[in-house]
């Protein structure tokens, strides 16, 4: 899996829009690399309904970490190790 696409924007928490290529030849369009309270992390596609967001995308707290990691490279920043242990350990997906 790797990024095909990012955009850089800066507005509020926003930070980039990313799409995903899996290695079979699918591209996932919509991901959002967003600014939270321990640093960045990749959120979901998502789309709204009634006025709520829903992610579009669902997927386990490994691949979830494996997407954080690829976008936070690509962005052009590395993770911090206490944060990747606090974000699979301690934060539930």
């Amino acid at each position: 899996m790797k990024i095909s696409r990012m955009n850089k924007y800066n507005k509020g928490k926003l930070r980039a829009f990313f799409d995903l290529e899996l290695d079979m030849g699918i591209t996932i369009k919509g991901f959002k690399l967003m600014e939270g309270i321990n640093g960045l992390f990749a959120s979901m596609p998502s789309q709204e309904k009634d006025g709520e967001w829903y992610d579009t995308i669902f997927c386990s707290k490994d691949v979830r970490g494996e997407i954080n990691r690829i976008a936070l490279e690509s962005y052009g920043q590395e993770e911090k190790p206490m944060e990747a242990s606090t974000q699979s350990d301690d934060i539930p997906f």
